[in-house]
């Protein structure tokens, strides 16, 4: 018999600086999990100047059956990238600020218990992108004022504040903030419409029980909408208040839509800053399309009572 196979040989990209958690502890972390003769592992910290989709590709290709990200959202969309077509399941160690990957799937978020849900029980889930051009995202998309706010949002103060940092940013900027018009298209069906703000997500926002929604909508083949259609910081405030308490009612300041296959967002005028999960992006016009399956990822096993109600939703 070959053991060798059933030995995991495990690619773990490292962000030294995401987060605030010590280099040295994550490695004693990983050296006490990873038990010698069923796993091997090599850890590559990041620079900064690297091609981290290049790496993880090259990390397939020597035979890598696990490849982890161990850092915040940017480290995860460069491993993502790298995983495409590789057939090599992604893990994560959210070392970042957001983690809104990790969130979105129920990842423990503290270092220690993400490394026992690599080392231990877990689950494969199919994982669905979206393209925007030759590169994949697996959170959301958008065009507006909060992409504005991550383009203009120094790096010292994403670093000291975390989101909140954008928050700031976007309260200045609401102080004479007019709405704009955009081109829509939504698998091929174009209107025009008003919004401050257009987000385009890989699962269901603000959905119980968590803010992300049910991680089942982030492989069911669809995308959803959400048109934000705000004029001062109040109509903001109240957005976020009717998405929290009157969940799932049709509000004039916040539509809900789904597409299937692509969605197209154009600025009437000037063009306006994008975002791909929490990084620049570019401005419009952006282009965005759905793979449906584009990767697996390790997840906690479901409860038996999340897969009661689970299946209860299916029939």
């Amino acid at each position: 018999m070959d053991t060798k196979k059933d030995v995991s040989q495990i690619y773990i990209v490292l962000n030294p600086v995401a987060g605030h958690s010590g280099v040295d502890d994550i490695h004693k972390m990983l050296e006490e999990r990873f038990q010698v003769g069923t796993h091997i592992y090599e850890v590559y910290e990041t620079t900064g100047e690297e091609d981290v989709a290049e790496l993880t590709k090259a990390a397939c290709s020597r035979g890598s059956t696990l490849v982890v990200a161990a850092g915040g959202d940017g480290t995860v969309a460069g491993v993502v990238n790298g995983l495409q077509q590789a057939k090599v399941p992604l893990g994560i160690i959210p070392v970042g600020t957001g983690n809104g990957l990790a969130r979105a799937l129920q990842i423990p978020l503290s270092i220690d218990q993400a490394i026992d849900l690599l080392a231990g029980e877990n689950e494969l889930m199919n994982l669905d992108a979206l393209r925007v051009e030759d590169k994949i995202y697996v959170l959301n998309v958008s065009a507006g004022i909060s992409a504005n706010a991550m383009q203009e949002t120094p790096h010292t103060e994403k670093k000291r504040w975390g989101v909140l940092a954008y928050v700031r940013t976007i309260i200045a900027q609401l102080v004479g903030f007019q709405p704009r018009r955009f081109w829509l298209t939504i698998d091929g069906h174009r209107v025009m419409i008003r919004a401050s703000e257009i987000l385009v997500s890989n699962g269901e926002l603000l959905k119980d029980p968590f803010p992300l929604g049910p991680r089942e909508r982030f492989n069911d083949g669809m995308m959803d909408i959400y048109i934000i259609n705000a004029n001062n910081l109040i109509d903001y405030l109240k957005v976020a208040w009717n998405a929290l308490v009157h969940r799932g009612e049709k509000k004039q300041e916040l539509r809900h839509m789904e597409a299937k296959k692509s969605v197209k967002i154009e600025s009437v005028g000037s063009p306006l800053p994008t975002q791909a999960d929490g990084e620049t992006l570019g401005v419009t016009p952006v282009e965005i399309e759905i793979i449906p399956d584009a990767l697996q990822v390790i997840v906690p096993k479901a409860n038996e009572n999340q897969e009661e109600k689970n299946g209860r939703k299916n029939k």
